[in-house]
Order: C-alpha cells, then structure tokens, then sequence
C-alpha cells in the first residue's frame, strides 16, 4: 500500500468491527488491509478475506497486529536443555567451569583477596563468590583462571594475583594435573613451570616441587557449576562444528513445522538469533556457520505459510546477561566494540529482511542483564539500555522503516523503567515486551500454601489486571514468552492454566508468543511445547474462542 499525498477513494477505508478492539479495514475495491507486509512506506498488502490474521487493534493512535505465535527454541539458539542430544558426553573441565579450590594439607580455601585487584590467598572459609573461579580452556589440560570479576590470574614473581582483564600465555596459563579421572584432586603447574603451593601462613605462591598427592601442592577441587550453551559445543566440536550443527538445525526445524503452525492458527513466530549470523559464511571463533541461510529458509517458509517473522537478539556481542552463547558468564556487552558491533547487526538485519513482507518486527535485547550478575555488576544500567534502545531504532528504520521493535527491560527490574522511553510522535512503531513465567514468578512460587487451583484463578484474574495496568498509558504490550508450567503444578488443572493463560495474555495489546514451539526433549517437559501441550489437551485450540 503507498501512501498518498491527496484524498480521494484509495485513502478511504471502511472500518469492520471483528471483536472488542480489533478491526478489519475495508478498502473501496472490496480488498481487506493486511499487517503482514513491510518494504519501506508499503507497511501493509492487501487481503481478499477478512479473518482475525488480517485484524488489528485500536490502540490509541497505533495500530498493533494482534499476534498469536510460537516461539522457535533450541535451533538457530542452542540451550541444552531443550537440546540435550546435541551435548554428548561433555567434558566436565570447560570454558565457563565454576569450581573451588582447598588446600589438601591446610584445609583452607583458596580466594581472591578483597574480590579481586590484589593477590590470591589461602583462607578459613569463603565468603561467596571470592572463593569461586571461573575456567577458560587454553590447550591441553592449560587454563586461564578468572575470578568473580574481569581479572585474570597471573603470576607475580612467585605470587600468584587478580589483576589483568586481559590474560596472555605468558603470565596466565596454568596447567591442571588431575590424579585420575574423578578431577577431584589437582596439582596446579604454574607459566614458571612450578607448582602451586598452599603455605601455612595463608599465602599461594608458585616454587612447589613435591609430587606428593597429600603435599602442601595438592588441591582439593570442587565443581560448583558449569556452562553447556553454544560456546562449549561449537569449541568442543572445533571444525565438525559447522556440519554437526547444520546437521541438526535442517532436522530439528521443518516445512511441516511451518504448515502445523498455520494449521493450528499460529500467524507468527519469533525466532532467536545470533550476532555471528552477520558474519556468515566466516563467523567468529568459535561459532559454526550456516545460521544466515536457515534464518533465510525460515522467512521463505513464513511467506509461503503466512507466518509473519519476529526476531529476538538473544546472543549479543560480549553476550547481555552473561548466559546464552556466553564463553565464562561475563557479562561485556556494554563494551564499546560490543556496542557498536550489535547496532551493526541491528541496521544489517533491518536491511536484509526490512523489505521482505513477512518480516513483522524485531526485540532488541533479549532479557538484557540485572544490574548485578553473579556477584559483580553488569555494566547494563538503565542509561545504557535507554541510549541501545535509542540508537537500535535508528539503526532499524536505515532499512526496515515500518518494522514493529519490542523494549525490554532488564531481568528483574521493574516493568515500567522503559514504559516512557521513546513514546512520542517521532519513534514509530515501538511497543514494550516482558515475558511471563508463573514458574519463576517468586509472588507465586514464595507462596508454598497457594494450591493450583488458586493458582488458576491467579492467573484469570490478576494477570489480566496487571497487563491492564501496564497498558493503560497506551503503551502496547507484546508478551514475548510464556509456558504452560505452572508455580505449584497438577495435571488435573493442566488444561485450565492453559485456557486462563492464553485468555489473559490475550489482553495484552501486540499479542504472545508461547515457549517455545517444540523442543528435542523425550521425556517431561511437555509444558515448555506448544505441540505436546496441544497434543496432551493443555491448551485449547483457535476454535475454542479463547485465542481472540
């Protein structure tokens, strides 16, 4: 549809009621106005049949497409839980390994003094996360040792200090001797070539010579968590990784999936994406290649089936909260490089995919960091997200003008920090995105005597008021994830959470999108997928009523 500069009979439409605040609109030719076109000022093509996939919702002065979709998981985003598997016997001593150290002669800890900055020591107890360490693989057995901040390991003189952020072979590379394969005791070869030694004044310090497995250079190891995202795969696999995981992504994700979608009355699905998928078909260590032409694939197959695009930025540069595609949990997305490199990726996107009509909109920033991530701040503070936010969106109208872009605000914090941001007459387009989880909802699951009956009504009725509230400024709101698993679980009520969940997030003006579509996982967690929740009667179908 052009936009026209005089009014004559093309400028007018006739308003068609189809439910309390949707419309279709009527042209004069008898043709339907649809929102799944996007190329430039042509936001919208024409329909020859009126249906709530052609509806959209009065929403103050924006017209919203009321979107009812699913979310594709575990395919161009690894998470291993939904893609178990992809993950067959991992090594235990990886990148992003968290682990504590105990002298096996003192019994003391080994920590960062002060947090870090200083030197490493020999301590009583703990006090959190100065006695925890996080791993970078760097050869054969060699890690790189990083405390609960940016600081790396290093050798100083004989001591041993948290100082560098960035780590070099020379002074950072410690070789890890395991007594057998339980990793549960250690000898610790320092850069000098001496072993690392727990004194009885509390010191560590680097001129060990005693082999002995119960000598003052014995560590007790203990793993206290790890990370199995796509980092570790594609590093574990090194060159497979390309046709191992090409592999998978041409399995997992199908035409058949593309037609059960439509089939089902879905008009949407939101995909998470990667940065590397700009740098195709030469990503960057260690990711695999491939991910540009399935994103491609998938946009062919949403215009073939009617399934409009919506993209999520779940992996960043430098990562935004330190969990998906992160190497060790740092969060350094805020980093100027990683900054610039992600409002490239955003203008790249807007380019590629602004002229294609089944490109509906893009999340800037999935679940951007707390502002405290395990134990250190994120560096995502309310200023930098708001500045992202702004600069992304010019970023996006450089090639997708009328695209829809969703705000999200950081985990945790409170939904109406971006409420305000970018809500004028000049950014266009801009709606709020949160995500609803009854099962980490603290208010519910902090609640041990509420029964899922209670739980039910919860949701039938308060989440509506809260969806509301949050819209009742004008602000559209896009539920961008939820599931079908409950804060204090019951079959029995199975199919009523489903039915209340899908009537209230229908209230929420830009609609939802359910997580996620499918996943690879045999057994349990039915309540993550949209297909074995339909399959099992948890939620109903379009023709129920309950979806418009």
């Amino acid at each position: 549809m052009d936009l026209s500069a005089k009014a004559d009979k093309t400028t007018i439409f006739t308003v068609v009621k189809v439910g309390a605040d949707r419309i279709n609109l009527l042209a004069y030719d008898g043709k339907y106005v649809s929102a799944s076109g996007n190329k430039g000022d042509q936001l919208l093509r024409w329909a020859t049949t009126p249906s709530e996939w052609e509806a959209f919702v009065v929403f103050e002065a924006m017209m919203v497409p009321a979107i009812r979709g699913a979310n594709i998981g575990g395919w161009l985003v690894f998470e291993r839980w939904m893609n178990p598997g992809l993950y067959n016997n991992p090594p235990r001593w990886k990148d992003g390994t968290m682990f504590r150290l105990k002298s096996a002669t003192t019994s003391k800890y080994v920590t960062a003094k002060n947090y870090g900055g200083t030197t490493i020591i020999c301590k009583d107890a703990t006090q959190g996360y100065d006695g925890i360490f996080f791993l970078r693989t760097n050869g054969a057995r060699k890690y790189q040792v990083r405390v609960q901040g940016t600081q790396f390991w290093a050798l100083s003189g004989s001591s041993v200090v948290a100082g560098s952020p960035n780590p070099t072979k020379k002074l950072s590379d410690f070789l890890f001797q395991f007594k057998d394969s339980t990793l549960t005791l250690v000898r610790i070869v320092a850069p000098n070539g001496k072993l690392l030694r727990a004194t009885a004044a509390g010191d560590l310090v680097a001129d060990g010579t005693s082999k002995s497995w119960s000598g003052d250079t014995a560590f007790i190891v203990t793993i206290t968590g790890t990370r199995d995202d796509e980092w570790q795969l594609s590093a574990s696999l090194g060159s497979r990784a390309t046709s191992y995981i090409s592999s998978y992504r041409a399995a997992y994700l199908t035409e058949a999936d593309f037609a059960y979608m439509r089939r089902q009355g879905l008009n949407a699905a939101r995909i998470p994406i990667p940065y590397w998928v700009m740098q195709d078909p030469k990503p960057e260590y260690p990711w695999a290649a491939g991910t540009r032409e399935r994103l491609d694939w998938a946009f062919a197959m949403g215009k073939k089936y009617g399934i409009r695009i919506w993209l999520s930025l779940h992996v960043l540069p430098g990562t935004q909260s330190g969990t998906y595609g992160s190497r060790d949990s740092l969060t350094l997305w805020p980093q100027r490089a990683n900054y610039q490199k992600s409002l490239q990726l955003v203008e790249w996107l807007g380019k590629r995919y602004g002229g294609k009509s089944e490109f509906l909109g893009i999340g800037l920033v999935n679940e951007p960091a707390a502002p405290w991530v395990y134990g250190i701040q994120s560096g995502v503070t309310l200023p930098f997200l708001k500045r992202y936010y702004t600069a992304g969106y010019a970023a996006l109208r450089k090639g997708a003008k009328c695209a829809f872009m969703s705000m999200e605000g950081r985990i945790g914090s409170n939904i109406w920090e971006m409420h305000w941001h970018l809500y004028d007459n000049v950014h266009t387009n801009v709606i709020l995105e949160s995500h609803f989880y009854n099962v980490f909802n603290p208010e519910l699951v902090n609640n041990k005597g509420m029964t899922a009956a209670q739980e039910v009504q919860y949701t039938s009725t308060t989440m509506p008021a809260k969806i509301k509230d949050y819209q009742q400024f004008g602000r559209p709101l896009l539920v961008g994830e939820f599931s079908n698993a409950m804060a204090h679980p019951d079959d029995n009520y199975q199919a009523a959470f489903g039915k209340a969940q899908l009537q209230a997030f229908g209230t929420a003006q830009a609609g939802w999108f359910f997580w996620s579509l499918k996943h690879n996982i045999s057994l349990g967690w039915e309540h993550w997928s949209f297909v074995k929740s339909r399959e099992k009667g948890w939620l109903p179908q379009k023709s129920a009523g309950v979806w418009w």
